[in-house]
């Protein structure tokens, strides 16, 4: 287990056992402390440490990170109590009447007060919301050499905005995520 610095930022990070993969990341701390590497017997880099990170540093009640799959985003990683399917079955739609579908086409951060009340600008999200009870959403592009490869997401179960912190801190995130996608594209 790493340990973290007295104080401030880790300038570079990596994480390496005999047979996995390296991880080169400057940072905060609270992105990565939490992050495991499984060896490639064992399956992918567990991306739901991310999504567990997220969630909790930018108080949100749920955190998903999806990954673009054809036409659609496909759920890699969850965690929190609203539902969001099976991981590697739930599919999104690419469709910008989806808040993490339309952060991944446009390559920017989608947020939104309320989801439920937002029927005309995100249908499908907006359905969504109301079946499943929450309301305010949180939505970062996963951005691969300019190119947007997926997204992360906040949802929250009651309508408050986001903090410009929180915010900064969830883009932090999605470059983290992108680091652990690559890894087990490049490892696999």
């Amino acid at each position: 287990r790493l340990v973290p610095p007295a104080q401030g930022p880790i300038a570079v990070a990596f994480v390496i056992s005999n047979d996995a993969t390296m991880s080169d990341f400057p940072g905060p701390w609270e992105v990565f402390q939490d992050c495991q590497v499984e060896s490639r017997d064992g399956g992918a880099f567990r991306l739901f440490t991310v999504a567990e990170s997220a969630a909790r540093l930018c108080e949100s009640h749920d955190s998903a990170i999806w990954r673009r799959d054809g036409g659609q985003l496909r759920l890699v990683a969850h965690y929190g109590a609203i539902p969001s399917g099976r991981i590697g079955e739930n599919a999104l739609p690419l469709v910008r009447g989806v808040a993490a579908s339309r952060a991944m086409l446009e390559g920017r951060t989608i947020h939104v007060a309320d989801m439920q009340a937002e029927s005309n600008e995100f249908p499908a999200s907006s359905e969504i919301a109301r079946q499943q009870s929450f309301h305010s959403v949180l939505c970062a592009p996963l951005m691969r050499e300019g190119v947007a490869i997926g997204a992360i997401s906040l949802r929250r179960n009651e309508t408050q905005l986001f903090t410009d912190r929180q915010i900064a801190l969830l883009q932090t995130f999605a470059d983290q995520a992108v680091i652990a996608i690559e890894n087990v594209r490049l490892f696999q």
